[in-house]
C-alpha cells in the first residue's frame, strides 16, 4: 500500500512538473515588505524590489512605498514567463497577465478591488488577438471587442446591465467608421460621424 502510495505522488508530481509553466507557479511574493525582507531567499535587486532566484528562474518582487506588494513577475532565462500579478494596495488581485518566452500570450484579465473580473483581452505572440470582453460590477457582460494584430477589427458591441445591446460600431483598420443605436423603444438609429469620433476619443453615445 505505502509502495503504491509513492507511485501515485511520484506520478502526480511529474503531471504537474510538464504542465507548469515556470519554477514558481506555486511561489508568490511576500505580501509586505516586512515580509520579504525577513525571508533570506530574497535579495534586494534595488529600492522596494527583491527578487528569488532558483537555477535558472526566477521571481520579482516589487513594493509600493507603504510597504504593500504592487507585483510580481516570474523569469526564466532572463525573459518574463508565466503570470505576472499586479495587486491592490489591499492585497486583492488587480491583473494577471500570462507571458510565454517575454511574450504576452493567453488571456490578460483585470479585477476589481473586490475581486470582481472587469475585463479579459486575449494575446497571441504579444499581440492582442481575438476577442476582448469588458464586465460589469455585477459580472454580466458590457462589451465585446474584437481585436487582431493589436488593432480593432470588426463589430464592437456594447450592452446594458440587463443584457440588452445598446449599440453597435464597426471598426476597420483601428477606426470607427459605422454604428447603430439600439433604442428602447425597438426602434434604431444610425450614429453621425461626430458620434464616432466621440467614442473614438471615449464618449458614450447617448442613444435614447
Amino acid at each position: 500500500m505505502k509502495n503504491f502510495i509513492v507511485i501515485v505522488t511520484l506520478c502526480l508530481f511529474c503531471l504537474l512538473s510538464i504542465h507548469t509553466p515556470n519554477a514558481f507557479s506555486q511561489e508568490s511574493c511576500p505580501k509586505t515588505i516586512e515580509e520579504v525582507q525577513k525571508n533570506k531567499r530574497y535579495e534586494l535587486v534595488k529600492e522596494n524590489l527583491y527578487e528569488f532566484k532558483q537555477a535558472e528562474s526566477s521571481l520579482r518582487c516589487a513594493y509600493r512605498t507603504n510597504g504593500t506588494l504592487r507585483y510580481e513577475i516570474p523569469y526564466k532565462n532572463g525573459k518574463v514567463e508565466g503570470t505576472g500579478k499586479e495587486y491592490y494596495e489591499n492585497g486583492t488581485l488587480k491583473s494577471e497577465y500570462p507571458y510565454v518566452a517575454g511574450k504576452k500570450e493567453g488571456m490578460f484579465k483585470s479585477y476589481s478591488a473586490s475581486g470582481k473580473i472587469l475585463l479579459k483581452t486575449p494575446y497571441v505572440a504579444g499581440k492582442v488577438e481575438g476577442m476582448g470582453k469588458s464586465y460589469y460590477e455585477s459580472g454580466k457582460l458590457k462589451a465585446e471587442i474584437p481585436f487582431v494584430a493589436d488593432k480593432i477589427e470588426g463589430i464592437f458591441k456594447h450592452y446594458n446591465e440587463s443584457g440588452k445591446l445598446e449599440f453597435e460600431i464597426s471598426y476597420e483598420n483601428n477606426l470607427a467608421v459605422s454604428g447603430i443605436c439600439y433604442k428602447k423603444n425597438g426602434e434604431t438609429r444610425s450614429l453621425t460621424d461626430q458620434e464616432l469620433g466621440d467614442f473614438m476619443r471615449g464618449e458614450m453615445p447617448k442613444c435614447d
